[in-house]
C-alpha cells in the first residue's frame, strides 16, 4: 500500500504529484516494498531522505525537475531495500555511527568524498540510473 503526502502544495502540480506517485509505485513493484509513505515536502538543502520510522518505511523528496524528483523517488527507494535487506541503519547523530551489512561502521555524513564513496551510496546511485531507466521504457 502507497501512502502520499503532500507538504508544500504550492511546489508540486497535479502533473508531477501523479508522476512521483507512478513512480513509487514502480519501485516498491520492483523491490517487493509492500508498504510506503512518500512525503512531497521541502527539505531545505536536501533532494530526499529515506528511513524506517516506528516500523514504517518513509521517504521524503524535495521539488525539482521531473528526472530529479524520479532519480530522488529511486535513490530513497534504493534505501529503503537496504534498510529492510542489507542492514542499513540510520545513522547515529550521538555516535556518528551507521550499520551496514551487520557492521556499526563510523561514518561522518559531513564529509561529502565519504558519503559519496559509501558502499549504500554507490548501491543508491547505481539503481536509480537502472530504475529511471526501467520506468522510461515502461512509460513508451
Amino acid at each position: 500500500m502507497l501512502k502520499f503526502n503532500v507538504k508544500a502544495k504550492g511546489l508540486w502540480s497535479v502533473r508531477q504529484r501523479e508522476l512521483a506517485r507512478e513512480a513509487a509505485q514502480f519501485a516498491m513493484n520492483f523491490y517487493g516494498i509492500t508498504a510506503m509513505t512518500i512525503k512531497l515536502t521541502n527539505l531545505e538543502g536536501y533532494l530526499g531522505t529515506s528511513g524506517v520510522i516506528n516500523g514504517k518505511n518513509l521517504i521524503a523528496v524535495s521539488p525539482g525537475t521531473d528526472e530529479m524528483v524520479l532519480r530522488t523517488i529511486f535513490h530513497e527507494m534504493t534505501h529503503t531495500f537496504q534498510y529492510m535487506h542489507q542492514g542499513l541503519t540510520l545513522w547515529d547523530t550521538e555516535t556518528k555511527t551507521i550499520g551496514w551489512k551487520g557492521e556499526t561502521l563510523s561514518f561522518d555524513m559531513d564529509n561529502q568524498e565519504e558519503y559519496d564513496n559509501a558502499e549504500w551510496e554507490k548501491e543508491a546511485n547505481s539503481a536509480e540510473n537502472v530504475l529511471l531507466a526501467m520506468f522510461t521504457l515502461s512509460r513508451k
